[in-house]
């Protein structure tokens, strides 16, 4: 039985199509040449699965006007595409050596579903899709944005934009010493210089600073919790692993409230249940933190 895919990835959410899963299971993951075969949300078990990384067909469209074209209706597009990496990473594997803004692109797959999944409702399932800073876009992945706006609470103060698939720890240090750092300095001269508004600016900078200080550090409650990894596996300090999503690693960002625009995200209580011989027993609480003394204890013994 063929299905296909041929998702409109559109202005507002197109950046990353990341991980793709159809599923219903446990682990059976492709391997060979697959890219990243692994379970990408090891916390949502299925009975069968299968991920959609590797070979896709892939078009630019520059003119939006590829529905015209018939480009929705099943025909091959133009170029290739290895996901789950985007087309401006040198890992995609075709070499378009463009790192321009695609506004409008096609994404085109054909697959053999497994019998274990024929005659059953099928979940397709999109990964790191997001409408970063944008209010428009697909309902239901705005509150997983991958683009967030860094700022010390003045319209006329420090702002970043940062994409948080890039956002390592050398990245926040960098954001956190050397860019707001050099904010800092030029707000100390606007003060020695007894401009207008230079005393709140100066204030709010080094507030923000302290506080991308916490989130480097990880120390509780300003640390990721991964429910579905045992304390050795917790991260230390701003260490984040993609695959655990926005959701769990945006936290800290929001416990310290450095974020312009905040999405309704809850850490609280999932409905069902942990798999049986979960780290954290069968309540899929969120809501954890742990202190560094307690992880660094754990990865020692």
């Amino acid at each position: 039985m063929n299905s296909s895919a041929t998702p409109s990835i559109r202005k507002s959410f197109f950046r990353l199509l990341c991980l793709v899963v159809i599923g219903l299971g446990i682990p059976r993951c492709m391997r060979g040449d697959v890219p990243r075969p692994e379970r990408p949300r090891p916390d949502a078990l299925r009975t069968n699965w299968l991920t959609l990384n590797g070979e896709w067909q892939f078009e630019i469209d520059p003119t939006a006007d590829g529905g015209a074209r018939g480009l929705a209706s099943g025909q091959d597009l133009a170029a290739k595409i290895i996901v789950p990496f985007c087309p401006e990473s040198d890992l995609f594997g075709f070499g378009f050596g463009n790192t321009n803004y695609f506004e409008n692109c096609w994404y085109r797959r054909m697959l053999d579903l497994p019998a274990a999944m024929l005659g059953k409702r099928i979940l397709l399932h999109f990964g790191a899709v997001g409408t970063g800073i944008a209010k428009k876009g697909i309902p239901g992945f705005h509150n997983r944005p991958f683009v967030w706006q860094i700022w010390d609470g003045r319209k006329d103060g420090f702002s970043a934009l940062v994409n948080y698939h890039k956002l390592d720890h050398k990245l926040l240090e960098k954001l956190t010493y050397t860019y707001l750092g050099e904010w800092i300095k030029k707000q100390q001269d606007a003060v020695a210089n007894e401009e207008s508004g230079g005393d709140d600016r100066l204030l709010k900078a080094r507030l923000l600073q302290d506080k991308l200080k916490l989130i480097l550090e990880g120390e509780a409650p300003y640390d990721i919790f991964v429910r579905w990894k045992p304390l050795e596996q917790q991260p230390i300090g701003w260490h984040p692993y993609l695959n655990d999503g926005v959701r769990l690693n945006i936290c800290p960002f929001m416990e310290v409230d450095v974020l312009r625009k905040r999405p309704n995200i809850k850490w609280g209580i999932d409905r069902g249940k942990n798999p049986p011989g979960s780290p954290w027993g069968e309540e899929r609480d969120n809501d954890r933190h742990l202190t560094l003394a307690e992880k660094r204890k754990a990865r020692e013994s």
